[in-house]
C-alpha cells in the first residue's frame, strides 16, 4: 500500500501541473485576443478622430466665408439703416 502514495501523489501533482498549464495557455490566449481588440478598437477610434477632424477643418473653412459673407452683410443692413435714419430725418 506504501508504495502506491508515491505515485499517486507523482499522479496529482503532473495532473495538477498539465492544468495549471493548460490554464496560463488558455489565459495568454485570451490577453492576445484582448490586446488585438482594443488595438482594433484603438485603430477604429483613431480614424474617427480623423474624419471628424477633416470634417471640422472643412467646416471651419465654409463658415468662415459664411461668418465673412455675414459680417458684410450685417455692414450693409447697418449702412441701410442709418440711409433710412438719415432719410426720415430729411423728410420730417
Amino acid at each position: 500500500m506504501l508504495p502506491l502514495i508515491p505515485v499517486a501523489v507523482a499522479a496529482v501533482s503532473v495532473l495538477t501541473a498539465t492544468a495549471a498549464i493548460a490554464y496560463a495557455c488558455d489565459q495568454e490566449g485570451k490577453r492576445e485576443e484582448e490586446q488585438r481588440r482594443a488595438s482594433a478598437e484603438i485603430a477604429e477610434l483613431k480614424e474617427r478622430i480623423s474624419k471628424l477632424e477633416r470634417e471640422h477643418g472643412r467646416l471651419r473653412r465654409e463658415l468662415g466665408k459664411k461668418n465673412g459673407q455675414v459680417r458684410a452683410m450685417a455692414d450693409k443692413i447697418t449702412k441701410l439703416r442709418a440711409e433710412l435714419e438719415e432719410a426720415r430725418r430729411r423728410a420730417a
